[in-house]
């Protein structure tokens, strides 16, 4: 086979997966995409709103009337990027903000979205074993 037949397979084979990646990067990007609203946070309701927003390119913001002093925002930055590996299980999360990068575990179930960071940059290994920060987090209801 020759050079140009062979890069030939060689991409077509490389492509199409980097396309479903990409695709299911995209769905797992538009289920978290919105403002959520921080409901419970290490076992308690927050004494002040804090939102985190994710946006359509993977970026976050902490938001809300006290967003910039939630632990979040106090840890890694006001705002910052979401990457994410929903092949990993549970599904990975971090936030990388301008301080430093939080590595997490995330669930979506329905409108609640749970995010576990770990301390000391090590991320956690389950939701139960109190290896790190739990918030809760409700999905905000669109102003349409």
């Amino acid at each position: 086979m020759n050079r140009a037949a062979l890069s030939a397979l060689v991409l077509g084979l490389l492509v199409p997966s980097a396309g479903r990646a990409e695709d299911a990067r995209d769905k797992a990007l538009a289920s978290l995409r919105g403002s959520w609203v921080c409901i419970e946070q290490s076992g308690e309701k927050p004494t002040r709103e804090h939102k985190l927003i994710i946006d359509k390119v993977g970026g976050y913001r902490m938001g809300g009337t006290s967003g910039e002093s939630s632990d979040i925002a106090m840890l890694a930055g006001v705002e910052g990027d979401v990457r994410f590996d929903k092949s990993q299980s549970p599904p990975n999360i971090d936030l990388v903000g301008s301080k430093l990068t939080l590595r997490g575990l995330y669930k979506l179930e329905g409108e609640r979205l749970t995010i576990v960071v770990g301390a000391d940059g090590a991320r956690p290994t389950s939701f139960d074993k109190g290896e790190g920060t739990v918030h809760v987090f409700q999905r905000e209801a669109s102003k349409e």
